[in-house]
C-alpha cells in the first residue's frame, strides 16, 4: 500500500509532466541541448512527426549555403535554399558570405519545433522562412552566439508594415530574457536557430541528419495521413478545386488559423448602430452593412467570411559574445584640497581697417537664333481607347456578381471565390439563391439531407457577397476583393453603407476603390494600423436592386 506521501508526490509529478511535456506547448528554454525541445513537441504531440516541412534559408546577397549530410558539406546553392525538414532532427548548415573584402563562415544550426497545415497544394509556395543577417553572421564569426527563434505572427497583432520576402523583423532581447518565451507571447515559434563558428564533425551525431533538398516545382514528400482529420480536412468530401472543405477554417484549433488571413462577417461582437449614428463592435476584419427600412428601423447585415492563406515570420534574437568578461572592482575614494588660483590682466584691443574697391564686369553675348522646319507625317485610321465598360475580372464573371442572382451551374467557381481558401464561418456551408425574393438554404455538411425554404417575416433584407482573387499571397502580393450587395428583401432601403475594417496584414492600395452606383467613399485610419473603408449608397436600394464594389489590397 502506497504510503499518503508518496502517493501525493506522484500526482504533483504527474500534473508537472502533463503541463511541460504532455501539454500542447511544452515548457521548455531555449539553453536546452540541441534536439531537445523538438524531441517534446513529438512527446506533447506524436502526429506532426513524419512530416516533412519546407524551410527557406535567405542569406546575404551573393552568399552560399550548403548543408551537412553526416560526413561533408554538400548541396551548395546561392543567396537562398528551399530545404525540406522534419521536427526532431538538428540540421547543421554551412553558411559563406564575402564582407569587406573577407570570406566569413560560420555553421548554423536549425532545429523545427513546429509545422505549418496549409491547404493542398501550398506547402512549397508557404514554407517557413529563416534569414541570416550579415550582422549575424558577423558576430558569429567573432566568437559570439546567435540564438533566433523563428516565430509564426499572430494576423491579429502583427505589426502593420511592410516587408519583402527576404526581410524577417527581429526583435533583440536582454541577457536576462529568454528569446522563446518572448516568441510564444508573440506568436508560435516554429524554429530554433543557433548561429556559430565551430565546425562540426562527424563525431557530432546529433547533427548527422541531412535536409530534403526541394525546388519550387516539386512535391513535399510527406506521409499518408491516418484519416481526413488528420490531413487538414474536416468534412466528409473534399473539393479538390480549391484544397479544402467550407468548413475547414472554423473547425481548425484556433492556434493553426495564424496562418491565415481574413476579411469579412461580424465575428466578435455583433455590429450595432448607435442613436448618434456611430457603429459598435466594428472589429478588425469586420465586413457589415447597416440600412434603414422604411418602419424606421436599423439592421446590420455581415458579409461571408473571405480567407487567404499567407503565414509571415518574424524573429527574436539573443546574442551572446562569449569573449565577454566581468569584473568587479571596489571604488577607491580619493580627496585632495588645492587652493583656488587667479590671474588678472588686461590687454588693448587693436583695430585694423582696409577699404576694397568693388570690381565691376561686364560682357555682352549675341544671342544664337536656331530654326528648324520639319514637315508633318500623315496618319489614318488612329483609334484611341476612351474606356470599358461592364469589365468583369475572370473570378468575379459570375451572375451572382452580374445580376445578383445565384446560378446553380456555376456553384463550384462561386465556392472558389467565395472562400479563397475557406467559405463560410459556420458548421453549415449556407448556399443562397432568390427566388422570387425567398432565400433557399442547402445544409450539405456531409452529404444533402434536407433542403428549407425559409419566409422570413423581416419586410426588409441586404445580401452581402464578398469574393477574392486568390487562394494563397506572399508579402507583397496584391489581391482584388469584390463586394456584391443586392436588396432581396419586399421593400425600398435607405440610408445603405458598407464598411470593411481591414486586418493589419492588409494595406488598401490608394484609388483602387470603385462602386457600380454613386456612393460616398472614405478612409480613415483604424486602431490596428489599418484602415476602414466606407461607402456610403447614395440614393435608395429598391427591391431586386443592387450593385458591385470593387478595390485592391496589398498583402503585409
Amino acid at each position: 500500500m502506497l504510503k499518503p506521501t508518496f502517493f501525493v508526490a506522484n500526482i504533483v509529478l504527474c500534473l508537472l509532466m502533463s503541463n511541460s511535456v504532455l501539454g500542447q506547448r511544452p515548457l521548455a528554454r531555449f539553453t536546452d541541448a540541441p534536439g531537445k525541445i523538438a524531441s517534446q513537441r513529438l512527446i506533447a504531440d506524436p502526429t506532426i512527426g513524419g512530416y516533412t516541412q519546407p524551410v527557406l534559408v535567405h542569406v546575404p546577397d551573393g552568399g552560399e549555403v550548403s548543408y551537412f549530410d553526416g560526413h561533408s558539406f554538400a548541396g551548395t546553392v546561392i543567396d537562398q535554399s528551399l530545404m525540406g525538414m522534419q521536427i526532431g532532427p538538428v540540421y547543421q548548415l554551412q553558411t559563406s558570405i564575402v564582407s569587406k573584402g573577407k570570406t566569413i563562415t560560420v555553421y548554423p544550426t536549425i532545429e523545427l519545433i513546429d509545422r505549418l497545415y496549409p491547404p493542398n497544394g501550398l506547402a512549397i509556395r508557404n514554407p517557413v522562412q529563416v534569414v541570416f543577417t550579415t550582422e549575424d553572421i558577423e558576430t558569429a564569426s567573432r566568437g559570439g552566439l546567435v540564438t533566433k527563434i523563428v516565430y509564426l505572427e499572430d494576423p491579429d497583432t502583427a505589426l502593420p508594415y511592410r516587408i519583402s520576402i527576404d526581410d524577417q523583423s527581429t526583435i533583440d532581447v536582454g541577457w536576462g530574457q529568454d528569446p522563446l518565451l518572448t516568441a510564444d507571447r508573440m506568436g508560435r515559434p516554429m524554429a530554433i536557430v543557433r548561429i556559430g563558428s565551430r565546425q562540426p564533425t562527424t563525431g557530432d551525431q546529433v547533427y548527422n541528419f541531412a535536409p530534403v533538398p526541394l525546388f519550387a516545382d516539386a512535391s513535399v514528400p510527406v506521409e499518408t495521413p491516418a484519416s481526413e482529420h488528420e490531413s487538414g480536412c474536416f468534412c466528409h468530401s473534399c473539393q479538390e478545386i480549391y484544397g479544402c472543405c467550407p468548413e475547414a477554417y472554423d473547425q481548425l484549433p484556433k492556434w493553426k488559423r495564424d496562418e491565415y488571413v481574413c476579411d469579412g462577417n461580424d465575428r466578435d461582437l455583433p455590429a450595432v448602430l448607435t442613436s448618434d449614428w456611430e457603429v459598435k463592435g466594428l472589429d478588425i476584419e469586420d465586413t457589415i452593412a447597416h440600412f434603414d427600412t422604411v418602419d424606421g428601423k436599423v439592421q446590420v447585415a455581415p458579409s461571408n467570411r473571405v480567407c487567404i492563406y499567407s503565414p509571415r515570420f518574424a524573429s527574436v534574437r539573443r546574442t551572446l559574445n562569449l569573449n565577454d568578461t566581468t569584473i568587479t572592482q571596489r571604488l577607491n575614494v580619493v580627496s585632495e584640497k588645492t587652493p583656488t588660483a587667479s590671474a588678472q590682466g588686461s590687454e588693448r584691443s587693436s583695430m585694423a581697417k582696409q577699404n576694397l574697391h568693388a570690381k565691376a564686369h561686364e560682357q555682352t553675348q549675341t544671342a544664337n537664333a536656331f530654326r528648324d522646319q520639319t514637315r508633318g507625317v500623315e496618319s489614318d485610321n488612329v483609334v484611341r481607347l476612351v474606356g470599358t465598360r461592364h469589365f468583369y475580372k475572370p473570378f468575379e464573371d459570375l451572375a451572382l456578381v452580374r445580376f445578383g442572382k445565384y446560378s446553380s451551374s456555376e456553384s463550384a467557381r462561386t465556392s472558389l471565390g467565395l472562400q479563397s481558401a475557406i467559405a463560410w464561418n459556420s458548421d453549415v456551408s449556407a448556399q443562397i439563391t432568390v427566388d422570387n425574393k425567398q432565400p433557399v438554404v442547402v445544409n450539405d455538411v456531409y452529404q444533402l439531407q434536407e433542403l428549407v425554404s425559409i419566409e422570413s417575416d423581416t419586410s426588409s433584407d441586404l445580401r452581402l457577397c464578398k469574393l477574392a482573387s486568390r487562394i494563397s499571397a506572399q508579402p507583397g502580393d496584391v489581391v482584388d476583393f469584390t463586394i456584391r450587395f443586392d436588396n432581396i428583401g419586399r421593400n425600398v432601403i435607405g440610408n445603405v453603407t458598407i464598411l470593411d475594417n481591414l486586418s493589419p496584414r492588409l494595406e488598401y492600395v490608394a484609388d483602387s476603390a470603385e462602386c457600380s452606383v454613386e456612393a460616398n467613399f472614405q478612409t480613415e485610419t483604424n486602431k490596428a494600423g489599418s484602415e476602414k473603408l466606407t461607402w456610403a449608397i447614395t440614393n435608395p436600394l429598391e427591391v431586386g436592386q443592387g450593385g458591385v464594389i470593387r478595390f485592391q489590397c496589398r498583402v503585409r
